[in-house]
């Protein structure tokens, strides 16, 4: 298995802005920074990802909420628990924006020419951990963000959860 890694996530922003360097320990669902066969139902992987997300959040402020869910795919036999976080800043606020991204990884590396490669380990953080990372340090900033609407930060499940690859029949976004 690869070895868990960091993503580096820089942002500036205009003059009045403070510009931030972000690094994240990247782990997947199996906090070794791989994705593959346990990132969804209940998997201790799954489960201590979602545990550290929400000790982050609740840390900065944020009412965290865990919405359930229960999810099928075509190409699988059995139905599957998933899990979206939606974190609230300001919640009393009637008006609200909403900043998502989602946090699962792909089942399977189907994004690899060769089939033979789709069911070993494989890193899979570039792609949901880079959207994380940026709500994450935007969460440092929100306590005492000036803004008149509350913001809903939801971080969602089962968007790849994708069995069949590109092409194939199953559907992408069961979390949104």
């Amino acid at each position: 298995a690869a070895a868990a890694g960091t993503l580096t996530v820089r942002a500036s922003t205009t003059a009045t802005r403070t510009e931030f360097d972000l690094d994240v320990e990247v782990q997947d669902a199996a906090g070794e920074g791989v994705g593959h066969e346990v990132d969804h139902d209940g998997s201790d992987g799954m489960t201590k990802q979602q545990d550290w997300l929400v000790k982050h959040f609740e840390g900065l402020g944020g009412a965290v909420t865990k919405q359930e869910f229960q999810a099928s795919q075509k190409s699988q036999a059995k139905k599957v628990g998933m899990t979206n976080l939606i974190v609230s800043w300001f919640p009393d606020r009637k008006n609200r924006i909403i900043l998502c991204c989602h946090y699962d990884t792909r089942p399977a590396a189907d994004q690899e020419g060769d089939k033979r490669s789709w069911s070993k380990p494989f890193v899979s953080a570039n792609d949901g951990a880079s959207g994380v990372a940026f709500l994450m340090e935007l969460a440092h900033q929100m306590k005492d963000f000036p803004t008149a609407v509350g913001v809903d930060f939801v971080l969602f499940d089962g968007e790849e959860w994708v069995f069949t690859g590109p092409d194939g029949d199953d559907v992408y976004f069961l979390g949104s």
